[in-house]
């Protein structure tokens, strides 16, 4: 299944729009790293759900942040393989998964930290608050990558991630707020 998916960031916001194929309804998530805030967009519904706040309300979804510290990434070895992907050049790593599988992927640098599929946000992600799309417990990736480790491309682990087009730029601020049309989604109990 190929799901299309934009991603913006400005400072310590991230919004995730995804497109499911086939007709599928779209979506979009919106976290902000130093607040907490995490929104959920239901596009054709035309309305929002706060999940900061739905999951603060579930036992134990909210881990203390001292667990997500504990998670440390793979190790890694880079190649000699250079590729240019939506205009960017890149450099192909191997990661290796706890489990014995590996994953290829292609970084480029200068352009920060993306990791597909890392957690992201309080009690799961955002290095200092900072980085919104790179897990807690990443300081080698810091280390290793000064100039910045930016996916965009990932085969194996079962995923399969390819970039294709990036923009520079800075959006607008409204990109991180639900639209004034939507409706807060109410969920009984919560």
């Amino acid at each position: 299944m190929t799901v299309e998916i934009e991603q913006l960031v400005k400072g310590s916001k991230m919004r995730l729009d995804l497109t499911l194929p086939d007709g599928g309804q779209s979506f979009s998530q919106i976290s902000d790293m130093a607040s907490g805030q995490r929104i959920m967009l239901l596009h054709e519904q035309e309305m929002w759900a706060d999940m900061a706040a739905m999951s603060a309300m579930i036992p134990g979804f909210n881990a203390p942040a001292s667990a997500a510290t504990d998670a440390q990434p793979p190790e890694f070895d880079a190649t000699d393989q250079l590729e240019t992907i939506a205009g960017i050049e890149c450099r192909h790593y191997i990661l290796h998964l706890d489990g014995g599988e590996d994953v290829d992927v292609c970084a480029a640098t200068g352009m920060g930290f993306f990791m597909p599929g890392a957690p992201a946000g309080p009690n799961g992600g955002g290095v200092g608050g900072a980085m919104p799309t790179l897990p807690q417990g990443a300081d080698i990736w810091l280390e290793a990558f000064d100039d910045g480790f930016f996916v965009l491309s990932l085969e194996g682990g079962g995923a399969s991630y390819r970039a294709t087009e990036v923009e520079s730029g800075s959006p607008p601020d409204e990109a991180f707020d639900p639209p004034s049309n939507y409706s807060e989604m109410q969920i009984p109990g919560f």
